[in-house]
């Protein structure tokens, strides 16, 4: 198991040693935080992204994550990458019991191999990769009925990631599996035995107790019930108003493919001696991914945990001609996947332009207000924290704070048939990024029409511009007139 991980380790850090690009925005997101606080206190707010909910109170729901995050250094992220995803694969092949070498070879493959998707979610170092081993040691003990782990866990899982409430689910469905068949063997069905159920569902309790306990004890008290909301609610059902946010994926119809292809082939040689209930969650899972993409994080390693939970499967591998076909195939898919961070490594280095307009930016002012787009955040926050910006690192946190304000941000990036130019100045920033490959050509032409903006740097597609005039007699939030009327949203996650 060492040895597996140690290669694992070494794979995924060759793989970020060489593309960059393959970092999360999350990750240079956090990584922005830890440069711009003091290291021996918590976070409490991100003052940075003005428009943001994260300016109020920081209670993301993800807590545990963002704070071990801010004692890695820019330079020792792909060691903490390559690390933690060594540490999911350990607790995995710990889970799938594996005996023999064979076994072990035959799990890891799967678990780094078995999912193009899955494997390039941890490459991207969310905080997937904190909840995952520690969901894991929560069916560990789950299986041993430990009360006292379960609930710790529980308690614990509900600081690491959105992903929490999948283990009360998984502790609901696996409880009623065995209540279902303690009743089927009972001799007496009367009503008292019936009633049974509220002992044998006492482990359910436990970890209900747990999860209550993280969710009201925590360390963002009070801010985080807003961000559970969010999260659990927002994410998935957000106001029409709120941009859509386009989740990474593999490209178009090789989405099944490369993300249960390989789950579903596997499954055809085990037997119904899986775990039932990482089963059910399974099945949910492969329907509403169908929905929303966004389901693919948490369903590819349920379905990895299913497959390692059976006894058959295990019989298999010690088949000659089986482990030849899986080994081909789990070699195709990792060169597959390497291959696919070659051509995002030329892509990057073609379209890195960001990071010349990035160094103009450092030498603006501390508090200096930049107005840049919404998945420009991330990337400017790590080069200059000690800007302001608009936004946040997902724009439904700036529609919770003032929809008003989102509506009036958005609308600049989006609305072709009005001169919005002003409309940064009137919100209060002075300084505009505009990228015009990405954000269109219609907002360069905007700005560049403008006798009060002027370009102060640019290079191949990004400009910077700058307001030259500040007199506040012509300055809009002085004469309370705004560039254009918009109609005020109603309010909402509050």
């Amino acid at each position: 198991m060492y040895f597996s991980s140690i290669l694992s380790f070494i794979y995924i850090y060759y793989l970020l040693h060489i593309d960059t690009g393959l970092l999360d925005s999350d990750i240079l997101f956090h990584l922005g935080i830890a440069r711009d606080y003091d290291q021996s206190a918590l976070i409490s707010v991100i003052p940075s992204a003005a428009e943001s909910v994260w300016s109020e109170g920081y209670g993301d729901t993800h807590f545990l994550y963002h704070q071990l995050l801010r004692f890695v250094s820019a330079s020792g992220i792909k060691l903490w990458i390559s690390l933690l995803t060594s540490v999911c694969l350990f607790s995995y092949l710990i889970y799938a019991k594996g005996k023999n070498i064979r076994e072990i070879l035959f799990y890891s493959g799967l678990f780094l191999f078995g999912s193009y998707v899955f494997t390039g979610r941890l490459l991207f170092g969310k905080g997937l990769l904190v909840f995952l081993p520690l969901f894991i040691a929560y069916l560990i003990v789950w299986d041993r009925k430990n009360k006292l782990a379960v609930l710790s866990l529980a308690w614990i899982l509900v600081w690491t990631y959105p992903l929490s409430p999948l283990l009360l689910l998984y502790s609901f469905v696996s409880n009623s599996f065995s209540f279902m068949e303690n009743y089927r063997i009972r001799k007496n069905t009367n009503l008292f035995s019936m009633l049974g159920f509220l002992k044998e569902y006492s482990l359910f309790y436990h970890a209900l107790i747990g999860f209550c306990s993280g969710l009201f004890i925590h360390p963002s008290f009070p801010n985080q019930f807003h961000a559970f909301y969010l999260e659990w609610w927002g994410q998935i059902f957000p106001p029409n108003d709120v941009e859509k946010i386009a989740e990474w994926l593999a490209p178009g119809n090789l989405l099944f493919f490369q993300t249960f292809f390989v789950l579903i082939l596997i499954s055809i040689f085990m037997k119904k001696d899986g775990d039932r209930a990482l089963l059910v969650l399974f099945a949910i899972g492969f329907v509403s991914s169908y929905f929303t993409t966004k389901s693919i994080e948490w369903t590819v390693p349920i379905g990895l945990l299913w497959l390692g939970s059976s006894a058959s499967l295990k019989e298999k591998i010690q088949d000659d001609k089986f482990a030849i076909v899986f080994g081909c195939l789990f070699f195709f898919y990792a060169g597959h996947l390497a291959q696919g961070a070659d051509y995002q490594i030329k892509k990057n280095r073609e379209e890195n332009d960001l990071t010349s307009v990035s160094l103009a930016c450092e030498k603006l002012e501390t508090g200096t207000r930049l107005w840049v787009r919404w998945d420009d955040f991330p990337s400017f926050y790590f080069k200059c924290p000690k800007l302001i910006y608009p936004f946040g690192l997902n724009p439904i946190y700036s529609f919770a704070k003032n929809p008003t304000r989102y509506q009036m941000i958005f609308s600049f990036w989006k609305n072709e048939g009005d001169d919005l130019s002003e409309l940064p100045y009137y919100l209060g920033y002075e300084y505009v990024i505009i990228d015009s490959k990405k954000h269109g050509s219609f907002l360069l032409s905007m700005m560049q029409n403008q006798p009060n903006w002027k370009i102060i740097h640019s290079l191949n597609t990004f400009f910077l511009f700058k307001r030259e005039k500040t007199n506040a007699t012509i300055h809009p939030e002085k004469t309370k007139t705004k560039p254009m009327n918009l109609e005020i949203p109603k309010p909402w996650g509050r």
